[in-house]
């Protein structure tokens, strides 16, 4: 499979604006380490993964957000908290945290 880059920079040449989301750090218990990457289009559809669930949910939603204004480049630090004690629990959630860039292109 290509890697992400490739498809990125294949897709770059007719599928603009979209979002870039980078895990950039993790602590603790991550669906992802740091360096995944996921890309999102307008349409919700996506490239990678950075974990999935209503981790990945909450971010595509942002994304979109963000490829809908009108600024020409936007970027955002999102931490995302798997830290919640009731999904611990019944084991919905890893139990650290990740700092996410989300970034449109």
């Amino acid at each position: 499979m290509k890697n992400l880059i490739e498809l990125i920079e294949n897709t770059n040449k007719f599928a603009k604006p979209y979002c870039l989301a980078t895990v950039i750090k993790n602590v603790g218990s991550t669906p992802q380490q740091a360096g995944a990457r996921m890309t999102i289009f307008a349409d919700g559809s996506t490239l990678g993964t950075i974990g999935g669930g209503c981790v990945e949910g909450s971010i595509i939603k942002k994304a979109i957000e963000f490829i809908i204004t009108k600024n020409e480049y936007y970027a955002e630090l999102i931490e995302v908290n798997l830290t919640d004690p009731v999904g611990l629990a019944d084991g919905d959630v890893c139990g650290g945290t990740m700092i996410v860039l989300l970034e449109r292109i």
